[in-house]
């Protein structure tokens, strides 16, 4: 194989190498674990007779210093544009189903769940958009209608 040849083969697996990189940065995966910690602390907190207040700093692995709120229908780039947050691709269904819980370090996404709005109405029209990592500490009630009602602590929570 002579020199050109090597170069017409090896320069489009490079570029294409890079694009599928470049790609990759830009997205990230939903944290099914943090998820999944976050039901278990709820269901925890509804078994209390005098339900406990859930601390979601408690619950995550990984620094963040802001929580914000995505709520249904709500376009995610939009929002990251408007909250000067650094877009990272998010697979979301935009449904009203569930909220969006990002998870923000320094302005850039760290981490996000998918939460499902029955385990947790967190769209609910006292729920902000934003709270402080300090301040995202939450209170779960159990309706008549076995709907999960969301509260953040003493609704009085503000995001710094």
């Amino acid at each position: 194989m002579n020199r050109k040849n090597a170069i017409r083969i090896i320069l489009p697996v490079v570029f294409i190498f890079i694009a599928v990189c470049y790609y990759n940065s830009l997205q990230i995966n939903e944290d099914m674990e943090l998820g999944n910690r976050i039901q278990s602390a709820v269901a925890q907190s509804l078994q209390q007779s005098e339900a406990e207040a859930v601390a979601l700093k408690e619950l995550t692995t990984f620094q963040w210093d802001t929580l914000y709120v995505i709520k249904p229908y709500n376009d995610v780039k939009v929002f990251c544009k408007e909250y000067n947050i650094g877009y990272k691709m998010i697979q979301y269904g935009y449904n009203e189903d569930s909220v969006l819980l990002v998870f923000v370090s320094d302005n850039k996404i760290v981490a996000y769940v998918d939460y499902k709005r029955e385990d947790g109405d967190f769209s609910q029209q006292n729920i902000k958009e934003k709270y402080s990592a300090e301040n995202a500490v939450f209170r779960f009630s159990r309706g008549e209608d076995a709907w999960i009602s969301v509260e953040d602590q003493m609704g009085m929570n503000k995001a710094r």
